[in-house]
Parts: structure tokens; sequence; C-alpha cells
């Protein structure tokens, strides 16, 4: 990815491109691990343990989706071989 991301930016730029990707990271990590609290606690109804595990359950098939969409558009991508500086 971070090839992806800093491929076609001007070298005195590489820096700032890698630094807004490693912040996206940070960030994308804390609102994904936020979202699937919520799926996860919205899908728990009651404190049963089959409710915990329906409510871990969903948080979980929803993150394979995720996964699922991101190596997609990952093969989707553009390719980044020969195109270096």
């Amino acid at each position: 990815m971070a090839a992806f991301v800093t491929t076609g930016v001007e070298p005195e730029l590489a820096g700032l491109a890698s630094g807004l990707l490693n912040t996206a990271r940070h960030i994308g990590a804390a609102v994904g691990l936020a979202a699937l609290t919520t799926i996860a606690d919205t899908a728990t109804t009651g404190g049963h343990p089959d409710a915990l595990v329906h409510g871990h359950n969903t948080a979980l098939t929803a993150t394979a989706g995720v996964a699922v969409v991101a190596a997609m558009l990952a093969f989707l991508a553009p390719s980044t071989s020969g195109n270096h500086r």
C-alpha cells in the first residue's frame, strides 16, 4: 500500500504522503474498531451467552465483508510496477 500511495508523488513530498498513509491507518483502525463494537453491541440482545455469541458473530461477518471489498479494490487498483524513479 505504501508503494501505491507514494507512486507518482514528487520526491520532496514522499514523506508527507507516507505520513498521511500512517495517519489514515491509525484513524481507520480506531473508527473500524468503534464501528465493529457498535455492530456487536447492537446485535447483542440481553446478557445471555448465546446473545453475546450472536453479536460477535455479526461483527465478524461484517469484518469479513469489508475484507472482501478491500481485496477486490486492491485487485482492481492500478499496478505500480515499472513506475520507479
